[in-house]
């Protein structure tokens, strides 16, 4: 059921399901590669396609977990979803708490980034491109010459004591060039009381030197942008990682956490060693008991990562910790979420 992968519009991802799936022998039941398969209910194949959008929106990369299952088939029984998950398992659909295939047809959380960081530089160069066409427009294109509304060009030269003098000239078609009736008329004639005085020649400024070439200010906020997005990764990384040793399940994520994420991201990237502050922010976030009676809720830990950094056991220079901070963790504050507890996490954005 393979299917090349969709990288969808720049808008939003999707999950792959290739046009035979309603006929393949995994779904519809018959041989396959050596096995006979039994049909699927169609509360499985329900299943199955929510946890494919599930992974895809959380960027899981196809990992299931009993919590992810509870989430994504809330509505029906245990009963109902423990036998649909077993259908999947049966069917090699769901293998090793994974489902099967799943970065063969969808898009995995890494590619996404790096799709995302490509999409970043190619906008960074078009910006580029369309500033110096600008600038080079802008540089040949006389800089002391103005054309008013009524067709004549007015020229602004400065003389040597600084003062602006304006000098306009007609451009217009002279009356012989226009035709018509008294185009070869002669100028009239100057009274010989009248004081003719010449016109002041202005002097005309030195030409400007070239300008520089245009800096890209989005150049600096990309690179900054790039930065902060591997470092929320790299913060995601070790925050799943303490999940798992603490209470022994995976962390699916939350969207809401993304923002609290960032924030968490750009303190790291402000210490002098940002490696060793997000490993110690995470270490000491696990090992503070206010956060983890509520299963260590990434908002919490963006309020201060200063604070939870200085409780980790890790030195500041670097190192290894002197107690890994799951095992801090008391086994009453390792045990499932109740409902009441999995509402309130949700709405915190844990």
């Amino acid at each position: 059921m393979s299917t090349e992968k969709s990288t969808s519009k720049r808008k939003g991802r999707y999950a792959a399901l290739h046009g035979d799936l309603w006929r393949h022998p995994k779904v519809a039941g018959g041989p396959h590669k050596g096995k006979v398969y039994e049909p699927l209910s169609l509360a499985a194949r329900g299943l199955w396609a929510s946890l494919l959008s599930y992974a895809i929106d959380q960027e899981t990369d196809g990992r299931v977990s009993s919590t992810t299952v509870v989430l994504v088939a809330a509505s029906c029984s245990p009963k109902d979803r423990a036998s649909a998950l077993a259908e999947l398992e049966t069917n090699d659909l769901v293998v090793d708490s994974a489902i099967h295939g799943f970065a063969d047809s969808n898009i995995t959380a890494a590619e996404w980034a790096d799709s995302k960081a490509a999409d970043a530089e190619k906008k960074r160069l078009k910006r580029a491109e369309e500033a110096a066409k600008r600038e080079a427009t802008s540089a040949g294109r006389p800089s002391d010459v103005l054309k008013t509304s009524e067709g004549r060009r007015q020229d602004k030269p400065k003389t040597a004591d600084g003062v602006s003098r304006a000098k306009t000239e007609d451009i217009r078609p002279k009356t012989s060039e226009r035709g018509g009736e008294g185009a070869d008329a002669p100028a009239p004639p100057v009274p010989s009381d009248v004081e003719v005085h010449p016109r002041p020649v202005p002097v005309v400024a030195p030409a400007q030197a070239a300008p520089m070439a245009p800096v890209d200010p989005g150049e600096a906020l990309v690179e900054r942008a790039a930065s902060k997005a591997s470092m929320a990764t790299r913060l995601i990384g070790l925050y799943a990682k303490a999940y798992e040793g603490a209470f022994r399940d995976l962390w699916q994520g939350h969207s809401a956490a993304r923002s609290a994420i960032d924030e968490t991201a750009a303190w790291c990237l402000s210490q002098p060693d940002p490696e060793v502050a997000a490993v110690r922010c995470v270490e000491g976030a696990y090992s503070t008991a206010r956060l983890l009676k509520h299963r260590v809720p990434w908002a919490w830990i963006a309020e201060d990562p200063a604070k939870y950094a200085a409780s980790s056991t890790r030195p500041s220079t670097g190192g290894p910790p002197s107690k890994p901070a799951h095992e801090l963790i008391p086994e009453a504050d390792r045990s499932p979420l109740t409902p009441a507890e999995k509402a309130q996490l949700e709405a915190m954005g844990g």
